[in-house]
């Protein structure tokens, strides 16, 4: 580093007010010294910061111009230059981070910019030995920051431009003397061949110009187009002698009635250690650590001051000056003399800015051997001449503003639009971004933009007008990873919506969730519509965990997949609950008169459907109807109660059945009933409007034991008696009416074979 002893003795309290605007500035001069400004800007972390107080080498302070070029022409990147507006001198601190100061107006590199192809970049000047420090761990805030994203169109005079490129060249804007670039300059040019509408400045190291070579050069910077002189140029320009340079007084840029001629005045005194640097610290030409003294001590001319009845207009910034010089000393100028001053041409800032150094060429070893010479006093020169093109290129640059959101989700698509003031219409369009999104119209001013994946994406619109400038704006958008929904209803079989029903969703992941009909999970209040938000793209399954009261609950596994292209799933058909099944019991009794049951006698019956009606439900699984009882175990004369037959039914309805005793296998001795049953089974309910299946039967008996018709209703029990029948005198009892026929048959058998036995002997007798 710079010893820092004689910079600190450098007095920054100079005529110039930087770029302060105190009550009653002009719009013009405000548009000027905001151009670019963001205002307190706070940068992420993952930034980079340009260290330009490192003044080890000319490589770290002039580089970083290269570097600033690089980002804004070929990675379509901002740079912002930070410059603390309050600091009082050149080693204020603009800002600070992680402990360390950065002075000299150091240029940071927003995290939000920076991807793969930005730190390619960064290493790579890092190796052509730029000081850039980061990524930062945190985020850092400052107060105001110039934005950096546009580059001016240079025109470099005919006569001696090549004096600038080369400072072109050591910054590395420009790799070699050989190197073209239409985006950076164009060179051996005169002022006629200026194109006012396209053109940003002018670069004029060392000329001699005239009215009759650089008239246009007036009318040039009325119209808004920069101006950079040096060495003999500059005298020549606002010559106040006749037959000298432009003689006519239409190119008093910077001074009230024109400069001494370069021949008509002495040199600096060389008493450098009374120098002044009168420039405020936070003006951007300023940035820079020291002083450039010793870098005008070459050339024709290495001072200026205005001539007798002149003075530097009011609105030039005197940035350097040599209280001592010869001519001001003895009142042959009114000073002050100068080595540098910028400031608005003729005193208007609604014309372009001109900015005049002194010295023929910047060279690395101009003058450093003289007492208080800086030793980095060329490469500071340099710089504030690099800071006079980044300044024209801020001011010159098209305002472009693009509105995109600053959060969107994967797969979304979202609006967006672009603003441009300044430069020359027609505009051109192209939005592009690192993230493979997809635009609905790429070349227009506004666009919908669709993020297929989650991630950080950089949304960039770049601008061109007519002339060619081109100037972008870009948008760090926070693509959140997609959620998704899934929607279904719930109905009963009338596809009417049923409420209640629990239900659990399995996702990727090991994801499990329940979500309860108006409850836990279901953002749609509606009973039986339910609605599932802020899923993550994944296969899922859905299934019933709970039916509503009275309703059975359904098995079936509903499988669905979100994915950024189909991120919200609907299921079209409602999820059908079918009531739970009703059971009603026809009690049914038995009763034997005159005996006993005997040991393993039983009695079966008959339950039949009575009509075609419930016997397609029978078929139809609507209802069903258990195997018909059996009964036994009676005892004469006792009642005894049995299940007839237990119905279950799973649909509201009528059903009617018919019900009798099995006479199949009626035993001889008795006489079985012959009496008939209509049962009459109701079923109600089963919908989501009247609840759960509700089922009863009723009875009528429709024949008597003896097969007697009968109608009797309201009946608790299908009753049915077996009777034991009268027997005759032949000790028969307890057989049956065709056993008792059989015995008495047989009887008269026997009876007739012994008669014919005995008559048989009578004859042998």
């Amino acid at each position: 580093m710079v010893a820092l002893a004689m910079v600190l003795a450098l007095s920054v309290a100079g005529t110039a007010s930087g770029e302060d605007m105190p009550a009653g500035t002009s719009a013009a001069e405000a548009a000027v010294k905001s151009a670019g400004k963001t205002g307190e800007i706070t940068f992420p972390a993952g930034s980079y910061i340009v260290d330009m107080g490192d003044t080890s080498s000319d490589d770290a302070q002039l580089k970083p111009y290269g570097l600033i070029y690089d980002l804004v022409l070929n990675a379509k990147v901002p740079v912002y230059w930070v410059v603390n507006g309050s600091k009082t001198s050149q080693t204020g601190v603009d800002l600070t981070y992680n402990g360390k100061d950065y002075i000299s107006g150091p240029f940071v590199i927003s995290g939000d910019d920076v991807d793969d192809n930005v730190s390619s970049m960064l290493s790579k000047w890092r190796g052509y030995g730029v000081s850039i420090d980061g990524p930062t761990g945190t985020a850092v805030t400052v107060d105001n920051s110039r934005k950096i994203s546009s580059v001016p169109r240079v025109v470099l005079d005919k006569q001696n431009g090549k004096i600038a490129k080369g400072y072109l060249v050591k910054s590395g804007i420009l790799q070699n003397e050989n190197a073209t670039d239409d985006r950076v300059y164009k060179e051996k040019a005169t002022p006629a061949d200026l194109d006012s509408s396209c053109d940003d400045i002018y670069v004029m190291p060392h000329a001699e110009p005239t009215t009759a070579t650089h008239g246009p050069l007036a009318s040039f910077n009325k119209g808004g187009g920069y101006i950079w002189a040096g060495c003999h140029a500059v005298s020549y320009l606002e010559s106040n002698t006749s037959g000298k340079g432009v003689d006519d007084g239409s190119m008093f840029f910077l001074s009230t009635n024109g400069l001494l001629i370069g021949d008509k005045h002495k040199r600096a005194s060389g008493i450098s250690g009374s120098y002044q640097v009168t420039g405020a610290a936070s003006d951007p030409i300023m940035q820079f650590v020291g002083n450039t003294f010793a870098a005008h001590a070459n050339g024709a001319e290495e001072i200026y001051m205005p001539a007798p009845g002149s003075a530097w207009r009011a609105t030039t910034r005197v940035l350097e000056t040599d209280p001592n010089q010869e001519d001001v000393r003895k009142g042959s100028s009114p000073g002050p003399a100068v080595f540098m001053a910028v400031g608005p041409g003729y005193g208007d800032y609604s014309n372009g800015m001109v900015m005049y150094e002194a010295g023929h060429e910047f060279k690395s070893d101009a003058g450093h051997n003289k007492p208080g010479a800086d030793p980095g006093a060329s490469r500071n020169a340099i710089r504030a001449f690099l800071n006079f093109l980044i300044l024209s290129g801020v001011e010159k640059s098209l305002d472009v503003k693009a509105m995109i959101p600053s959060d969107a989700t994967a797969g979304s698509t979202v609006q967006a639009s672009v603003t441009v003031t300044k430069g020359t219409p027609p505009y051109t369009y192209q939005w592009q971004s690192d993230c493979n999104a997809s635009f609905s119209d790429p070349a227009g001013s506004a666009t919908s933009i669709t993020f297929p994946n989650e991630g950080p994406c950089h949304v960039k619109v770049t601008v061109n007008d007519r002339c060619g400038r081109a100037t972008f704006d870009t948008r760090l958008v926070d693509v959140k990873t997609r959620k998704g929904t899934v929607s279904w209803r719930k109905t009963d079989t009338e596809n009417n919506p049923l409420a209640g029903s629990s239900w659990t969703l399995n996702g990727p992941d090991g994801q499990s969730r329940t979500i309860t009909d108006n409850g836990d999970g279901d953002e749609d209040l509606t009973d039986g519509s339910f609605r599932v938000t802020g899923l993550d793209m994944g296969a899922y399954t859905l299934t019933e965990s709970q039916a509503p009261s009275g309703f059975r609950k359904d098995d079936t596994r509903h499988l669905f997949t979100l994915d950024n292209t189909h991120p919200d799933w609907t299921f079209a058909s409602g999820f059908v609950n079918s009531p739970t099944p009703a059971k009603v019991t026809v009690n049914g009794s038995k009763t034997l008169t005159g005996r006993d049951s005997k040991n393993g006698e039983t009695f079966r019956f008959t339950f039949s459907p009575s009509d075609q009606t419930t016997g397609q439900a029978i078929r139809a699984g609507t209802i069903t109807v258990s195997g018909t009882r059996s009964v036994g175990g009676l005892r004469d004369g006792l009642a005894k109660d049995f299940a007839l037959a237990t119905a279950t039914v799973s649909k509201a309805g009528t059903y009617t059945f018919d019900a009798a005793e099995d006479r199949t296998d009626c035993p001889g001795d008795l006489a079985c009933s012959k009496a008939g049953y209509r049962i009459t089974i109701t079923a109600t309910g089963g919908t989501a409007s009247t609840g759960a299946l509700t089922v009863h039967a009723s009875i009528a008996r429709t024949r008597d034991d003896e097969g007697n018709t009968a109608d009797a209703t309201g009946i608790a029990k299908a009753a049915f008696t077996n009777t034991r029948v009268a027997q005759s005198a032949l000790p028969l009892t307890g057989a049956s009416e065709a056993r008792n026929n059989t015995i008495l048959g047989l009887s008269f058998i026997a009876a007739a074979l012994v008669l014919a036995v005995l008559g048989a002997k009578r004859s042998r007798a």
